[in-house]
């Protein structure tokens, strides 16, 4: 019997991580516990939680089995540096640590589009509520807001506390306000714009995790090639789980999360672009020394 997950996704975020998720567990014998490929624990833990055993334990039962190798893929885990020391304590010494990095502009490009989304989906959502309150979408003022969610480490302990894992909503005051106006926020702009930008700096990241965790635990796959050869890769997952491959299915469907074809792309934004270039360019090169990655099949961040 396995006690705790037996393998584990850490990001990176919108690098086809639910897409290779799905392909994962389309093996018989390998699973997301609970149904549900992001557990969005170990990250609440470290920074202003204690982790103590009663924790530990409570994780390591949601992955144990006697038939599947259960894991999850919670992409933020990546950016999440504090976690890491705990992640080294509940995770078996065998237990394989899943990375895809794609390219870091497209990846930033990405990540803007994703939280564009989910703001106005928190708008809808309002607007629906308000409604059917007969409020007419005006409601309770932002100080009253504010009021309600809490301020200092209240209002922390109440954003970490909720179940949704869009925590992000939490850091805009008042109301939700309608596209474009949300992405216009002062808050809205510093969250999204520094947590995108940190996002792509793959390097630095895995110098935490590689610090505390053996290197040989880690399979770091280029998003890029994993998508001209899934086979591959997931054959080399299942292989290190001791199991068996078997072919893959529907490969071509569309990943749940996608947010191609939809606003903010990078060719609208150079100057957005020379910046990120600068900087994701160095931690790009550190990245391809240490692991099979090809830098020319970056060239919007490397060219």
């Amino acid at each position: 019997m396995d006690e705790g997950p037996s393998w584990i996704g850490i990001g990176a975020q919108r690098c086809g991580t639910t897409w290779f998720t799905d392909l994962l567990v389309q093996h018989p014998q390998m699973d997301v516990a609970q149904g549900k490929k992001e557990h969005h624990w170990l990250y609440r833990y470290g920074l202003t939680q204690e982790w103590d055993g009663e924790a530990r334990e409570d994780y390591q039962a949601a992955f144990t089995s006697e038939s599947l190798k259960l894991g999850e893929f919670t992409p933020y885990y990546l950016r999440a540096a504090w976690m890491v020391e705990l992640t080294a304590d509940v995770l078996p010494k065998d237990a394989p640590i899943l990375v895809l990095v794609r390219d870091p502009i497209d990846r930033f490009a990405s990540a803007v589009r994703h939280e564009m989304r989910l703001a106005a989906g928190r708008y809808r959502k309002h607007m629906k509520a308000a409604a059917k309150d007969g409020g007419g979408g005006k409601g309770r003022p932002a100080r009253g807001m504010r009021g309600a969610v809490g301020s200092g480490t209240a209002r922390l302990k109440t954003m970490l506390q909720r179940e949704s894992p869009d925590k992000s909503g939490l850091l805009i005051q008042g109301h939700p306000k309608p596209p474009p106006d949300a992405y216009l926020d002062r808050t809205w702009l510093r969250f999204v714009g520094s947590d995108a930008s940190w996002g792509g700096m793959y390097a630095a990241q895995l110098d935490a995790w590689i610090a505390t965790l053996s290197e040989s635990q880690f399979i770091v796959v280029q998003y890029e090639k994993l998508r001209e050869d899934p086979q591959r890769y997931t054959d080399l997952v299942w292989e290190r789980l001791g199991l068996e491959p078997v072919p893959l299915t529907e490969i071509e469907r569309r990943s749940r999360s996608s947010t191609e074809g939809e606003t903010w792309v990078p060719d609208d934004y150079p100057h957005v672009v020379r910046a990120l270039q600068q900087m994701y360019r160095p931690d790009a090169e550190r990245l391809a020394q240490r692991f099979d990655i090809d830098l020319g099949l970056w060239p919007r961040t490397m060219d």
